[in-house]
């Protein structure tokens, strides 16, 4: 038996973590490189398995790259995981920190009004396909980064807090509000957050809008790969996702 003296899965892993932590475009475009290698020795016997730690992480050193839009990159990489679970790598199945390292990247555009709304249309994307997963829910987290993605990618005033509304109301019934995501509601649509919170502290509201704060919900498998698109936003509908959405939330109140 032949014993395997090359990289691991862990040793490219531990490569691109150190990337993403290094910031600006060079380090994007190296762990760029080192992602494309494990992509193509991956199922070969080589001992290493592209996984969602390592599309993660690149995803995280272009959401630090200080360039003005990668939306591009971003949506890239969470197709090619998709690609890599419908050729049966289960391992690369993402789970809330890939999604929410995503969501990150949208929320940082820099870029012209155009760039803006094609960034918060894959955002809806994102937070659409994570919603509808199943055995994976938006965090305390998500729903911060949504706030933010209002308040930073939609710049009609109305349409920035009938959004922002709805992803309050839909935290709270959820109960992963805190009060970091009260801030960003009261940044991103001011007026709905007076007539929703008023003067109230976190404490002083009700206790169902919390109640799932500490709660953490491991990933598992699915089945329902698909490409992202801004385009068929719209049209992409998960019955069976959103079925069993709606019974964990009646199970939950």
């Amino acid at each position: 038996e032949k014993i395997r003296t090359g990289p691991d899965t862990i040793s490219f892993n531990t490569v691109l973590s150190a990337w993403s932590n290094v910031g600006g475009k060079n380090a994007a475009q190296r762990a760029e490189e080192v992602l494309k290698l494990m992509e193509k020795v991956t199922g070969l016997g080589s001992g290493v398995i592209v996984d969602r730690k390592s599309y993660t992480s690149v995803i995280k050193c272009w959401q630090r790259s200080g360039l003005d839009d990668v939306s591009h990159e971003v949506i890239d990489l969470m197709n090619r995981m998709m690609e890599q679970c419908k050729q049966g790598n289960t391992d690369a199945i993402p789970d809330i920190v890939t999604y929410n390292a995503a969501l990150q990247a949208f929320a940082l555009t820099k870029g012209g009004s155009d760039d803006k709304r094609h960034a918060f249309q894959l955002a809806q994307v994102i937070f659409k396909d994570m919603d509808e997963a199943p055995n994976i829910y938006p965090d305390k987290f998500t729903y911060r980064l949504m706030m933010d993605i209002c308040s930073n990618l939609v710049e009609n005033s109305n349409e920035r807090e009938s959004l922002a509304k709805n992803f309050f109301e839909q935290c709270c019934v959820d109960g992963r509000l805190d009060e970091n995501i009260l801030m960003a509601f009261q940044a991103a649509a001011p007026d709905s957050y007076r007539l929703e919170v008023g003067t109230n502290k976190i404490d002083d509201l009700p206790v169902e809008w919390t109640r799932n704060v500490k709660r953490w919900v491991p990933p598992k498998g699915r089945s329902n790969y698909r490409s992202y698109n801004a385009s068929n936003y719209q049209n992409e509908q998960n019955k069976k996702g959103k079925a069993k959405k709606k019974r964990h939330r009646q199970k939950q109140q």
